[in-house]
């Protein structure tokens, strides 16, 4: 759980993004939120970014099952399976609503409460089909965010050295998936598919041959002026721009980063610059001016 914890807080570290975002919709669908992976199979973890600070996250889980039937098993046993999933998926969503329902029992504040119009909203989540499986947290605001992530370090390094006209801003972190949960010996990719594996196996479901998922992040926000090192960037219709990670089990162990950037222009030396340039040009100005009109006095008295 600690783990997850610092996952999430390093998330911060993006909240640059916020000063170029737009107004994030809270009802976005899950439909939309899954279009742009392209594995039948797969694990995700989103997050969007909102201009007012909201943070929606998000973890779902594909149901598989089109390819459960193919394997033989009955629809009731498929919907059985759908059952013990969303119970281990609301498991794990509980424990880390009880991670943070102890950060607020230490400081209580009612306007970052956990519920419904506090600072942190949860809801279990599906598509219309049950294809695909999850919850969201909702973060209402940065200052919500930033009291159930009380350690997170919110300094963004950039570029050190001699004076640029250009600073390169830069946040990164490794991939949620990638990261060791020390206490199980495991990464969170891992601990991920074993939710899946263990919903199949309550009743009595044989998926560790057939069960091979993606494992897909993506970081959306409404600012082109970000950059990131992923995979893929997709421009949806609701104009966010999704930058899409996706890696496979073996990949797990390769300690993925995540990386945005963006670029910003250092004013005062921009400001300073042209200051001097509009200094050399009135000197240029008056020495040419005063060369000519000595050439013409020189003129004159020949």
């Amino acid at each position: 759980m600690k783990k997850f914890k610092h996952i999430l807080s390093c998330l911060l570290l993006f909240a640059f993004a916020l000063i170029f975002g737009a107004g994030l919709d809270v009802a976005q669908s899950l439909s939309e939120s899954t279009a742009f992976t392209e594995s039948d199979s797969y694990i995700k973890v989103q997050t969007i970014v909102g201009q007012n600070g909201a943070v929606l996250q998000g973890f779902y889980f594909t149901t598989n099952q089109q390819t459960l039937l193919e394997q033989g098993a009955s629809t009731q046993t498929i919907q059985s399976f759908k059952n013990a999933l969303l119970s281990q998926i609301n498991h794990l969503r509980n424990l880390m609503i009880a991670s943070f329902t102890n950060i607020y029992l230490q400081n209580p504040q009612t306007e970052f409460v956990i519920g419904e119009g506090g600072g942190l909203e949860v809801a279990l989540v599906s598509d219309s089909n049950e294809d695909v499986l999850g919850f969201q947290l909702l973060f209402t605001s940065q200052e919500a965010w930033s009291f159930y992530h009380p350690q997170t370090d919110t300094e963004l390094p950039s570029q050190q050295g001699k004076p640029e006209f250009i600073t390169t801003h830069i946040s990164q972190g490794q991939i949620i998936f990638a990261q060791t949960l020390s206490n199980l010996n495991i990464t969170v990719g891992q601990y991920l598919k074993n939710i899946y594996l263990s919903a199949g196996q309550t009743v009595g479901l044989e998926v560790e041959e057939i069960y091979n998922p993606q494992f897909v992040y993506e970081y959306a926000l409404s600012s082109s002026k970000v950059h990131s090192n992923a995979d893929e960037v997709v421009l949806s219709s609701d104009g966010l721009y999704h930058h899409i990670w996706q890696m496979s089990e073996e990949e797990l162990e390769s300690d993925g980063e995540i990386k945005l950037y963006f670029y910003q222009a250092n004013k005062e030396w921009w400001y300073l610059t042209i200051i001097c340039v509009g200094i050399a040009i009135v000197l240029l100005g008056a020495t040419i001016s005063f060369i000519l009109k000595k050439r013409k006095i020189k003129s004159k008295i020949a």
